[in-house]
């Protein structure tokens, strides 16, 4: 019910049933997982870390590297980077090719001024499948940060060749010094 509400847009309803589902499966991964996720779109930075360590408790529980990944990316959305990464390691150690938790860990480097981490996580990337825009401008922001002049334009020829019609972005979620 909380997912039906929360498409329909009936966040204060959504937050009810999650809760509710929550207290009736106190330790169901999946459930836990949902509730954690739902609690980040709203903010809820500290809660939601709480409940997603629950969820990968769960022995049962399948997704985990989903919890992990969705740890991950609401610790970076709350600025707690040193939260972030052992949450998207963890969640690699169970889909070592998972394309989000690679994505995440690029982006999470990067930020943290880890250019040659950055790199490695966005090429490990690449490696599973095609990249998009985002991505290709990730490579180059990433590469100009390493001071790799011509990897960036490779990155740059990728972008203009895919995507003729593209007008590149502000970059955000720069390094941090």
């Amino acid at each position: 019910m909380g997912m039906i509400r929360q498409a329909l847009d009936d966040q204060a309803r959504a937050g009810e049933h999650f809760a509710h589902a929550a207290k009736l499966a106190p330790d169901t991964g999946h459930v836990l997982n949902a509730y954690g996720a739902w609690l980040c779109e709203r903010q809820r930075y500290d809660e939601a870390d709480a409940v997603f360590a629950r969820a990968v408790l769960d022995p049962f529980y399948e997704a985990k590297a989903q919890a992990y990944f969705n740890a991950g990316r609401c610790a970076i959305l709350g600025g707690k980077l040193d939260r972030a990464e052992p949450a998207l390691r963890k969640g690699l150690e169970i889909d070592p090719d998972g394309p989000a938790l690679l994505e995440q860990m690029a982006r999470l480097q990067f930020r943290q001024g880890n250019f040659m981490g950055a790199r490695a996580f966005l090429q490990r990337r690449e490696s599973v499948g095609e990249i998009g825009i985002e991505l290709l401008e990730l490579g180059i922001a990433i590469e100009e940060g390493a001071g790799d002049r011509a990897a960036a334009e490779r990155y740059r020829t990728r972008l203009r060749q895919g995507y003729p019609d593209h007008t590149p972005t502000a970059r955000e979620g720069s390094p941090q010094s």
